[in-house]
């Protein structure tokens, strides 16, 4: 019998990193980003079991559960809560349990983990039949990759994307639970910090012999905004996540009458390339397979006008455009773009022994935004 499972997680990396830890084990996995993707994918196909990401925009995981719980032809599928708030205790497992989740998985699981998940689905006599061997890995086996992320089935009715999915870099356990932890639990955690040191700078602002503290909360402020402004391969750097925190920071710098400017910086990873000729003609840049070596590359990184665009959304090119905060002559927000030229993180030598994933992990850390406070003299 072959089991199936869906993943619903908009980190392309935590969604490929958990599909190869599930092909490992013979499950054919598919990949969707958004509750919605999810609904929408079940009216075609019935996994054996879905691995359910909590935080995402639009429907968030427990909505998803709920809207797939209350669906009676896909009401028997068990569905496992796959995120960073597994550790949170009780109260989180009981919220999802009484939803309808069977169990939780930690982000990102270890092999272990995965297996006793799956082991106690099979105890509850779920349609899962699965022979999953439960070993501990070693610090040997732990080793950086990129994973080929393979096209999602898409619905007799969807339109055929020629566009390759192209391959996401994932850099091994401790690199995936950084991107989640900063996204998801910690974002709001660190709005906090940025609440808390804005309202001390306030504070001492009034009192001139406390200059010196001044410059250093603001300092301090810089920091906790940086946390977990890097981003996946194929995003765009001005969107999303990083789109929020500066627009909170903008709007917490304006609370305690700043004036100055805030630097963005683009950081942009030189991730090694290969082409890939489409069926109609057309050449394409994508990842390659991680083992391959660094000399079999086609390109590394992309041309030097490309690398040196920072990518915005449209949401964020209105916030810049539109904001009142950054539009009244006390508060600029100035973008610059870094390139692939600066990285953040070195490279390693181009020796015969580095490979593609080697290499594209860096990359991966060089993907990055940076934020500067620099108040007016």
């Amino acid at each position: 019998m072959t089991v199936s499972a869906l993943i619903v997680d908009d980190s392309k990396t935590a969604g490929a990193f958990l599909k190869k830890m599930l092909s490992k084990l013979g499950i054919d996995t598919a990949v969707v980003e958004s509750g919605e993707e999810a609904l929408e994918y079940l009216k075609w196909d019935e996994p054996d079991v879905i691995f359910m990401d909590h935080m995402m925009p639009g429907l968030d995981g427990f909505e998803t559960v709920k809207a797939i719980r209350a669906d009676e032809g896909k009401s028997h599928i068990p569905i496992v809560m796959h995120t960073t708030r597994a550790d949170e205790g009780h109260i989180y497992i009981g919220q999802a349990k009484a939803l309808g989740a069977v169990d939780i998985l930690n982000k990102p699981p270890t092999e272990v983990e995965l297996g006793e998940v799956l082991e106690r689905l099979n105890q509850q006599e779920q349609d899962l039949i699965l022979d999953v061997e439960i070993t501990t890995p070693t610090p040997e086996v732990e080793e950086s990759v990129v994973v080929s992320v393979e096209p999602e089935p898409k619905s007799p009715s969807s339109p055929i994307d020629e566009t390759p999915v192209q391959s996401e870099p994932v850099a091994g356990f401790s690199r995936v639970q950084t991107i989640e932890q900063s996204r998801a639990s910690t974002s709001s955690l660190i709005i906090l910090a940025i609440s808390v040191l804005a309202l001390i700078y306030f504070a001492f602002i009034e009192h001139p012999r406390l200059q010196q503290q001044n410059e250093q909360l603001l300092k301090s402020l810089e920091w906790a905004v940086n946390q977990g402004l890097d981003y996946d391969y194929g995003e765009l750097p001005l969107s999303g996540a990083r789109h929020q925190r500066l627009q909170s920071l903008v709007e917490h710098l304006a609370s305690i009458d700043f004036e100055g400017t805030v630097m963005v910086e683009g950081h942009i990873g030189a991730f090694c390339l290969q082409n890939m000729t489409l069926k109609t003609g057309r050449n394409v840049m994508i990842l390659p397979e991680p083992d391959i070596r660094l000399a079999e590359c086609d390109a590394i990184g992309l041309p030097f006008a490309k690398s040196m665009s920072v990518g915005q959304d449209e949401a964020f090119r209105e916030f810049l455009l539109s904001s009142p905060l950054l539009n009244n002559g006390t508060m600029l927000m100035e973008i610059v773009s870094k390139g692939d030229s600066e990285p953040l993180y070195d490279y390693p030598l181009r020796a015969d022994r580095v490979t593609a994933g080697d290499w594209n992990v860096l990359a991966l850390q060089n993907n990055r935004v940076s934020v500067k406070i620099v108040p007016d003299k």
